[in-house]
């Protein structure tokens, strides 16, 4: 549902730098949010979750209060069909060494 015409609000787009695509989540705070409300925003279980697990399978980490892509983050950044068989891998059968491709 759209906001009505006539409440300002900011309009936050929130990524992960360096994928391509750009994962990212849109987030609409009303013009008088305040800190407390944008930490909220920000802290959103699907934002959380999307950070969490980049950071568990070890695809970013966070330096100095960045959330930065790792070595391998970066690779699969680039190529959506690994970072595909990369996710599979890990949610159909963790710890499994797939001889193929599991979109096959």
């Amino acid at each position: 549902m759209d906001a009505p015409a006539n409440i300002s609000g900011i309009d936050l787009r929130i990524g992960i730098a360096g994928t391509d695509p750009l994962i990212w989540r849109q987030l609409i705070l009303p013009a008088i949010a305040t800190v407390a409300d944008f930490h909220s925003a920000v802290q959103r279980p699907e934002v959380r979750l999307l950070r969490e697990q980049a950071q568990e399978w070890k695809l970013a980490r966070k330096y100095k209060g960045r959330l930065l892509l790792t070595p391998v983050g970066r690779t699969m950044a680039g190529d959506s069909a690994a970072l595909w068989d990369f996710a599979a891998e890990r949610c159909l059968l963790p710890g499994t060494t797939w001889k193929t491709s599991p979109r096959e």
